[in-house]
């Protein structure tokens, strides 16, 4: 199975941020039995594409969101993936499944900052 992972836009991956150490983590793990490509930002002093621990790494232009989320469409519509994670961006999530509605398109939030509503404690 190819499995992609698509990182938020805010720091590169692998990095230091708590969700790039945990998508790194699960990607690893995943990549002993799984073809695995994660998807993150460009950052300069680091590879565009890279392979690391069997995991590949593709890291697209990303000076806003907004870019990042075109760079990241591009990107997929160009490679076959049998499953997609995204990270923390409910509306990159949303954008992903829509240009690509046959393939199952999963969302892992790592806290509820990105999702409308959640301001108030219940």
């Amino acid at each position: 199975m190819h499995i992609c992972i698509i990182a938020p836009e805010q720091f590169p991956v692998p990095g230091d941020g708590s969700v790039e150490i945990c998508i790194w983590a699960i990607a690893r793990r995943l990549a002993e039995r799984h073809k695995v490509t994660i998807v993150s930002r460009k950052v300069p002093g680091l590879p565009a594409a890279i392979i690391l621990e069997q995991v590949r790494i593709i890291r697209l232009p990303a000076s806003t969101p907004a870019h990042y989320l075109t760079s990241v469409l591009e990107y997929i519509q160009k490679e076959s993936f049998d499953i997609i994670q995204v990270d923390n961006r409910p509306h990159l999530m949303s954008a992903v499944k829509k240009q690509l509605p046959h393939i199952p398109v999963f969302l892992f939030l790592h806290s509820l900052t990105f999702t409308p509503g959640t301001d108030k404690v219940a």
